[in-house]
């Protein structure tokens, strides 16, 4: 299993160096949302599927 950081939405815009460091250890980058909501995920419900999918995929075995 790879390891992977997280990465806001809202943030990703001031993630420059979150993502270089990443890329040069061969690190994945997966989105999880806190605290906000986008025209992808819009209530608190789409919110919490988006996020355990997404700890799954990056987070688990076979990932």
């Amino acid at each position: 299993m790879p390891p992977s950081v997280f990465l806001e939405p809202n943030l990703a815009a001031r993630a420059d160096v979150l993502r270089r460091v990443a890329e040069d250890q061969g690190v994945g980058i997966c989105t999880i949302y806190g605290d906000s909501f986008d025209d992808k995920v819009h209530d608190y419900v789409s919110m919490m599927r988006h996020n355990a999918t997404e700890l799954a995929k990056c987070l688990g075995e076979d990932a």
